[in-house]
């Protein structure tokens, strides 16, 4: 839950906030850089329970599954498919 929190979550919540906000679009680096800091913490969060992944989700569809469950867990789930839903986690 810690990179969900400390990495992925603000992520998802600057991008959210650029959107909704008054803020301009993001430069085409910052905005990589923002997707392959969430990925980055997606990989290791997946990691943690023993699960090798390559992310490469768009911000976009995370921020849209999070506005959907505002909750960042759900939305890891649902990018990662980690922890599997059927083996009882």
């Amino acid at each position: 839950m810690e990179y969900l929190r400390e990495g992925v979550g603000p992520a998802v919540a600057v991008y959210v906030d650029a959107r909704t906000g008054e803020w301009h679009r993001f430069e085409a680096e910052a905005f990589e850089s923002l997707e392959s800091t969430m990925n980055t913490y997606l990989e290791l969060y997946a990691a943690c329970y023993g699960t090798d992944i390559d992310a490469s989700f768009a911000v976009t569809e995370a921020a849209e599954l999070l506005v959907d469950t505002h909750n960042i867990r759900d939305v890891a789930t649902m990018l990662t498919h980690v922890p599997d839903r059927h083996d009882g986690q």
